[in-house]
């Protein structure tokens, strides 16, 4: 606990240990911090890339699905940035159980097959290479028409890998030390 100290991600994000009192930069929004075993404390490059891409890409009055939730900091963050619903999904019922004591989005335990046809406006999934790859059909069928997906968790050399997969126009890539986010959509 000691080693995690504020971090800016973006233009708009101060990420925040839960338990520390900083003062909020101003322009900035708290996004409070605290994993426990989930995924997600915001320091990994990829979830600090979903991040800007959220800034990027998501819309105010939005429907976000965030696909493998974790800690459910990225369904938060779409909440901060004007989303006006914001759901996750995760395999993991311990981790649902966990982030939904931190986050005001509506969680779930299951995949992305329990989700119904064009449900979202935007879907961030970060996750591998390989589970997105394995999910893009999923992912094109809950996309809203106009819809944006936001892929992260992989790295430069397996983007080729995601983006034949997911097989929709590319929007946007950002990369950071190594790692991608692939931003796509009609």
């Amino acid at each position: 606990r000691q080693g995690w100290q504020p971090l800016e991600v973006g233009r708009r994000f101060f990420l925040v240990p839960a338990w520390r009192d900083d003062s909020v930069p101003a322009g900035r929004l708290r996004l409070a911090i605290d994993s426990g075993t989930a995924c997600g404390t915001g320091y990994h490059e990829a979830t600090q890339l979903c991040l800007e891409a959220l800034e990027r890409w998501l819309r105010p009055g939005d429907t976000l699905l965030d696909v493998g939730t974790g800690s459910g900091i990225l369904a938060e963050a779409a909440l901060l940035l004007g989303a006006s619903r914001s759901i996750g999904c995760d395999i993991d019922p311990e981790a649902v159980l966990y982030a939904r004591q931190r986050t005001r989005a509506s969680l779930f335990a299951g995949s992305l097959r329990a989700v119904r046809d064009a449900a979202a406006d935007t879907l961030v999934a970060n996750i591998n290479q390989v589970t997105i790859a394995a999910i893009a059909a999923g992912i094109r069928r809950v996309l809203k028409p106009g819809g944006r997906a936001i892929l992260s968790g992989f790295r430069a050399g397996e983007l080729a890998v995601v983006d034949r997969a997911i097989s929709l126009p590319r929007l946007d890539l950002l990369e950071l030390q190594g790692w991608c986010c692939l931003v796509c959509g009609e």
